[in-house]
């Protein structure tokens, strides 16, 4: 999702459930991230919205994702260099398990891994500095609460 090999960030999210269908809708922004080029570094982070699709059995929960976001890119100490700010799509899935700690308070641990519809290639100095990866992959640990 951006240059780093790692990338920490936030989500938010809600989602309506019935029986063992649910659908979730979540924002997520990464932390800007910088990756050293020969000219300069490259500096990314992400916007994105998630739609989830999700079935669950018992604790367990498989989702299909679909997200759309912003992936804000630019180019610092090398001279010529801009932001950008490109489209990010993509479409993968999502598995986890929800670890119930209170009434109303679970925790979930959850990974996604996410195929780009349009890998960005970014350039610095006219070369080409970064190539997307197709795949983007991520782990996280929510608090999540019941309402």
């Amino acid at each position: 999702m951006t240059p780093a090999t790692v990338a920490f960030g936030g989500t938010v999210g809600a989602a309506v459930r019935l029986r063992w269908f649910s659908l979730g809708l979540e924002g997520t922004v990464t932390i800007p991230t910088s990756t050293p080029e020969a000219s300069g570094h490259i500096v990314a982070w992400l916007a994105a919205a998630s739609l989830l699709p999700c079935a669950s059995l018992g604790p367990a929960f498989a989702c299909l994702e679909g997200q759309l976001g912003s992936l804000q890119t630019s180019g610092d100490s090398a001279p010529g260099t801009r932001s950008r700010s490109l489209v990010w799509g993509a479409l993968g899935g999502r598995i986890g398990v929800l670890f119930p700690l209170t009434g109303r308070l679970s925790v979930r641990g959850r990974a996604d891994l996410l195929v780009d519809l349009a890998p960005p290639i970014l350039t610095l100095d006219g070369n080409t500095a970064w190539n997307a990866p197709s795949l983007a992959g991520s782990f996280g640990l929510d608090l999540v609460v019941r309402f």
